[in-house]
């Protein structure tokens, strides 16, 4: 009479169970001291069909599968690199040892390009992931494409003769890429990284010196790529805050503007609410290179979900914060200062006529910049002309004057000086010194030692320039 077969029926990870010969499977116990222990504990059960649960199997069913067509076959089981991530980890975890298994780790490096995006792939797995067994392996296949990445883009040049018998060398359409794409070929086949991943990569070509450039341009296109194709918020954040992360491994000189202020639409405009440490990084490093910005990329708008009304809106307050931002650092060259005082001086003018804008922080964005690094205040001069004009019915005289106290008349040209003369929306010089003397001393007799001095002395210049410029009108 025909033995009846015993079965091993394994759950794998709560997702899918096996009906298994037992048998067969108990034949590698030999080589597998987890299955020898394994089997050992259900020979002592009387039923027929025993049953045993794995919980984070490597590469879940599919890993597993693996490894039952492994030891059905014998050990005689075709390993290739669409197989081997997930067979070697899910063979670790059974403590099987594969023969040669040395040999196939050392002929990652010479995998194709696709088959390693396949095997990075695998590694992401969340089962295979969050295996201990998976470290070496995505290490040996992160390297690998660190290195691919790294080798110089070979392009070729057609040559033709000329009816003088000169050569000449010029670049065919078909076989060139330009520079940018030359360096780029990569990035959308490594789109699918987790956020994770992406750190423990960029952390790898920073220690292969890989070009800082081309790593943040990667970041960059990473983030807007995955931010823009999910619904969950908090993968956003996740894939945002990643990023943000990667780039105090970069050389500052390599993270430029455009891309940072790419990001921070992307957070501004979309429902991820990132920690506020982490918005805190990506301002401070948009204003310490804000002297690269351009008045368009200042223009940001508040999100989305804020009320607005018809008038254009913009977001002052983050503006502000850059500006500090650029300034932390305490000593800044003239040069750079001259650049970010003349872009702001533009923005103010730009946001000059949004009747939301409260006195106090137009006020705020008029001073925040030391007048030093201003040759002209014709630019300020239109801004504050534009918010007088809008703002009338908010803008009292105290408030005017105190706007008005803002502008070194010293620094108008001719022309300007000229316009402010006839313009009924400023007061008087004298009426700006009489206000400014009148602040002095309310600081004085409220105890502020120090901003008496400070008024006073900016009253004192501001007299001297206005002394001077009457004396060159009248020569």
């Amino acid at each position: 009479m025909e033995a009846r077969r015993e079965e091993l029926q394994v759950d794998v990870n709560g997702d899918e169970v096996f009906i298994l010969d037992k048998s067969i499977m108990e034949s590698f116990s030999r080589i597998s001291p987890k299955l020898s222990r394994l089997f050992s504990n259900t020979n002592r059960q009387k039923s027929n069909q025993l049953k045993v649960i794995f919980d984070e199997f490597p590469g879940g069913a599919e890993g597993f599968e693996l490894v039952t067509r492994f030891c059905y076959r014998n050990g005689k089981f075709p390993i290739t690199p669409s197989n081997f991530v997930l067979l070697h980890c899910a063979t670790q975890f059974l403590e099987i040892d594969i023969d040669g298994s040395e040999k196939y780790v050392e002929e990652i490096s010479y995998w194709t390009w696709s088959e390693l995006v396949s095997g990075l792939k695998q590694c992401q797995l969340d089962s295979v992931s969050n295996s201990r067994f998976s470290s070496f392996i995505l290490r040996k296949v992160m390297e690998s494409i660190v290195s691919r990445i790294s080798l110089p883009v070979v392009t070729s040049s057609s040559t033709s003769s000329s009816s003088d018998g000169s050569t000449s060398s010029s670049s065919t359409a078909t076989s060139f890429r330009s520079y940018y794409s030359s360096r780029n070929w990569w990035f959308e086949d490594l789109m699918f990284l987790k956020p994770d991943m992406l750190v423990k990569l960029v952390r790898l070509m920073v220690a292969e010196k890989l070009d800082h450039w081309v790593i943040f341009r990667f970041v960059v296109f990473h983030l807007k790529s995955n931010v823009g194709s999910t619904s969950s918020s908090s993968v956003a954040v996740n894939i945002i805050e990643a990023a943000i992360d990667t780039f105090s491994m970069l050389e500052r000189s390599a993270l430029s503007c455009k891309g940072l202020f790419d990001i921070l639409r992307v957070v501004s405009n979309s429902r991820a609410k990132i920690k506020s440490c982490q918005r805190v990084k990506l301002e401070t490093l948009i204003g310490l290179r804000l002297d690269g910005a351009t008045l368009d990329q200042l223009m940001l708008v508040p999100h989305q979900g804020r009320k607005r009304n018809k008038h254009h809106v913009y977001d002052v307050n983050l503006t502000t914060r850059l500006v500090k931002a650029f300034l932390i650092e305490g000593w800044v060259s003239p040069t750079r200062l001259k650049k970010v005082v003349n872009l702001f001086d533009n923005y103010i003018r730009e946001v000059a006529p949004d009747i939301r804008l409260k006195t106090n922080k137009f006020f705020a964005l008029l001073t925040i910049l030391p007048d030093s690094g201003r040759e002209s205040s014709d630019v300020l001069y239109q801004a504050i002309d534009m918010y007088l004009e809008g703002h009338v019915e908010v803008c009292g005289k105290d408030e005017r004057m105190r706007i008005c106290s803002a502008l070194n008349r010293g620094k108008l040209s001719g022309e300007a000086l000229r316009q402010l003369a006839h313009n009924p929306r400023f007061p008087s010089m004298a009426a700006v010194n009489a206000f400014m003397a009148q602040q002095s001393k309310l600081s004085c007799s409220n105890g502020m030692s120090r901003s008496c001095h400070y008024s006073r002395s900016k009253s004192t210049t501001f007299e001297a320039m206005t002394t001077k410029k009457a004396e060159d009108k009248s020569i």
